[in-house]
């Protein structure tokens, strides 16, 4: 009977190791893929964040345009975080909280300088003129 049992198990064991049902493997091309999503992921939530902002539900805007920073951060996607710090430095500039939306968008104009988006930093600049405009602070906006 336990002869029976034996083979039972091994026949079991030895379908499953196969088949391929035992442990799952991580290979490089299953990594890549998983890292396309993710990416893709980051550019759906900042493409909602900026919806959102665009439609003045900003708070929909905050919530999408922080978790894209918070996945583009965790997967070192510099692209996707500078766009995530750009909306968070508007948003924040709407809520008249100037020191933090300065820093996002600082953020984002390092990311943007180191990348050479030139057409992207231009644009960048402008916002960070107009956060000083609207705290009277034009000696900063010219430094």
């Amino acid at each position: 009977m336990k002869i029976i049992l034996h083979i039972f198990i091994l026949c079991f064991l030895s379908g499953l190791f196969g088949m391929g049902y035992y442990f799952p493997q991580s290979d490089a091309k299953n990594d890549v893929l998983l890292a396309i999503q993710d990416t893709n992921q980051v550019k759906e939530w900042n493409q909602l964040a900026d919806q959102f902002l665009q439609n003045k539900q900003y708070e929909q805007a905050l919530n999408y345009a922080n978790q894209a920073y918070q996945l583009a951060d965790n997967l070192k996607y510099t692209k996707g975080k500078a766009k995530a710090s750009e909306c968070l430095g508007r948003l924040y500039q709407l809520k008249k909280n100037y020191t933090t939306s300065l820093n996002y968008l600082l953020e984002s104009a390092t990311i943007y300088q180191a990348s050479q988006e030139n057409e992207l930093l231009a644009l960048l600049y402008a916002q960070i003129g107009n956060l000083y405009q609207e705290q009277s602070a034009f000696d900063k906006a010219i430094n």
